[in-house]
C-alpha cells in the first residue's frame, strides 16, 4: 500500500487529508506491531498514535500489564525515532466469559523520539496531554539512526506468509 492507498482508506474514517503530515493512528491490541509502525513510517508517518483499552486481562483480572503495555509503546518511539501518543482508557466493564470485571489501567503518555516521556498520566487520571514535540528533531534522529536504512526487506516476505 502506497501513502495515497494508506490516505484514502484511513481518510474514511477522517483522520487524515491530502497536504496534512501523515500521523499514523493504531488501535492498540494486534495493530501495535513494530511491523505497521515501520510500514507507515516509510510512508511518511511523523507521529504514531496508539488510542487504547488496555487492562486486566479477561483470564487474571488481578494481572497488571500496565507496565509492559508503556514500555512496549515507548519501545515504538524508540525503534522509529518517533514520537508516540498513547491514549489508555480507565475505569472497569464486565467482559462476558472473565472472572470479574476488567480494570483499563490509564497511563496515558507522550513520548519523543528517544522514548523519554514528556508528557503523563496515572493509573486514574483523565484530561487532556499536551506536548511540544520537534518533528524537523526526530527527522534527523531518524534518518541518521540508519533504522530504515540498514532493513532488509528481502527477507520479509515469509512474514506475509499465511502460517
Amino acid at each position: 500500500m502506497d501513502a495515497e492507498q494508506l490516505r484514502a482508506r484511513v481518510g474514511e474514517q477522517g483522520m487524515l487529508a491530502p497536504g496534512v503530515p501523515l500521523l499514523a493512528m493504531f488501535s492498540g491490541g494486534r495493530d501495535s506491531t513494530c511491523l505497521l509502525d515501520v510500514a507507515v513510517a516509510l510512508l511518511g508517518a511523523e507521529v504514531l498514535f496508539y488510542p487504547t483499552a488496555i487492562g486486566s486481562e479477561p483470564y487474571d483480572i488481578e494481572l497488571d500489564t500496565s507496565r509492559m503495555w508503556r514500555r512496549a509503546m515507548i519501545g515504538h518511539a524508540v525503534s522509529n525515532c518517533m514520537p508516540v501518543v498513547a491514549a489508555n482508557r480507565i475505569g472497569t466493564e464486565q467482559v462476558a466469559g472473565a472472572a470479574g470485571p476488567q480494570k483499563f489501567y490509564g497511563h496515558s503518555f507522550i513520548a519523543d523520539e528517544w522514548g523519554d516521556l514528556v508528557a503523563d498520566y496515572g493509573a486514574g487520571e483523565t484530561g487532556v496531554l499536551v506536548a511540544r514535540l520537534d518533528l524537523g528533531r526526530a527527522a534527523t534522529h531518524r534518518a541518521g539512526m540508519g533504522f530504515f536504512r540498514d532493513r532488509r526487506p528481502q527477507l520479509y516476505a515469509r512474514l506475509a506468509e499465511d502460517v
